[in-house]
């Protein structure tokens, strides 16, 4: 049997593989009348970048990831300011910045491509942001486990 905060997730996974980048910032950035920021919301959005999607004939691997070289520019800078702003959120979790840093694996060849061409330093960015987010999380993780030991 499904706990009401497994339920919850599914029923916001359901409705995000349908949103677009602009719905997603909207989200991350609490601008979702009817959605709030959770980690399970994060991590949706995470699992939604991070999984092959279907076949692709243009992708060296044959299937197609949320982001490849081949795509806009203008949306391949937008899943790379979400993923930014993911990781910097003050609602992650460790568990869930780990999904920041297979992002940060699985588009490696994105990111430098992307880098390469615009002069940008996306690349940097994710791993500085990250590493800032691994901080908050853990300090968070720190300060309740003593206010557990405490009460």
């Amino acid at each position: 049997m499904s706990t009401p905060d497994e339920k919850a997730t599914e029923a916001f996974r359901s409705v995000a593989t349908k949103w677009n980048l602009d719905d997603i910032l909207l989200y991350v950035r609490d601008q979702k009348p009817d959605h709030k920021v959770t980690d399970a919301g994060l991590a949706v959005i995470l699992t939604r970048f991070n999984t092959q999607k279907s076949a692709d004939k243009k992708s060296p691997t044959g299937e197609r990831r949320e982001f490849e070289p081949y795509d806009m520019d203008s949306r391949t800078k937008k899943g790379f300011d979400l993923v930014i702003a993911i990781a910097q959120h003050k609602a992650i979790s460790v568990t869930t910045l780990e999904m920041v840093k297979a992002f940060y694996i699985i588009y490696k060849d994105v990111l430098l491509d992307y880098d390469t061409k615009f002069t940008q330093i996306y690349a940097h960015r994710i791993k500085e942001a990250y590493k800032g987010g691994n901080v908050r999380a853990l300090t968070k993780r720190k300060i309740e486990h003593e206010l557990q030991a405490r009460f």
